[in-house]
């Protein structure tokens, strides 16, 4: 990247925190993100735990002469046009627009698991999709049943299936739009009262079977179409309502 670009896309990360309060009346960090916020802290957190914010700060070793602390300000990719492009390893498609700024990640690849795993989605890394504007909850009785962008089957009492453990399929970019697919089992989850500790990971507990899904999207600018297959399995005659959710407002 041009050092300018550089030091846009550092500024820019630094003043979004700082002006939504991120710094208390002491001048320094709480756990939280834009603010204390404590029910968000796993079980590995401890009153230390913002500072790992210090990461962001490796570009003041940069040397002194470094064209970087003189360089004007440059714009973002997604600050000129929109932005579209396939990260294969992550099974992740990225599209960010020009008109509101907004950079949008659909996740077909990253569930914090393994294939074949039962346990419920992580909020922080199986969702099928994130963005520079929107956060999913990471309290409630979401976590084990997930409301938030996720394809999923409904149950009478309205808890969604939860989606890890699933396998990537295709993913690419015919120039026209982008476009990746992922497939498995689906399974309720009910969580246990000692569920362990929580480092991030889906939670455990009671598993019930859902129906294997095959979930696809295409992408291009802002929109994005997913569409849903049930596969063929045990028991698949039998009717099943599906949830297919977006962006938590």
């Amino acid at each position: 990247l041009p050092a300018g670009t550089l030091r846009r896309g550092a500024s820019g990360m630094l003043r979004a925190f700082l002006e939504r309060g991120a710094v208390d009346e002491h001048g320094l960090l709480s756990v939280g993100l834009f603010g204390e916020w404590p029910a968000m802290a796993q079980s590995y957190s401890g009153a230390g735990s913002p500072y790992w914010a210090a990461k962001g700060f490796l570009g003041l070793a940069l040397p002194a002469d470094h064209e970087v602390w003189t360089a004007v300000e440059e714009p973002l990719p997604v600050e000129r046009a929109d932005v579209r492009r396939v990260i294969r390893a992550a099974g992740w498609i990225v599209s960010g627009t020009v008109a509101d700024g907004v950079v949008r990640v659909v996740n077909h690849g990253t569930d914090h698991g393994l294939s074949g795993d039962r346990t419920a989605d992580s909020p922080l890394y199986a969702r099928l999709g994130y963005s520079s504007a929107t956060l999913p909850p990471l309290v409630g009785p979401t976590v084990e049943a997930p409301v938030d962008n996720t394809v999923g089957a409904v149950d009478d009492a309205g808890r969604s299936t939860n989606r890890s453990g699933f396998a990537r399929g295709v993913i690419g970019d015919d120039g026209t739009a982008a476009f990746a697919t992922s497939s498995g089992r689906t399974q309720w989850v009910e969580q246990d009262e000692d569920a362990g500790p929580d480092h991030g990971s889906g939670r455990q507990g009671r598993i019930t079977d859902g129906p294997r899904l095959l979930v696809g999207s295409l992408v291009r600018g802002p929109w994005e179409v997913r569409v849903v297959r049930r596969l063929a399995d045990e028991g698949a005659a039998a009717p099943v309502r599906l949830r297919v959710s977006g962006w938590p407002v």
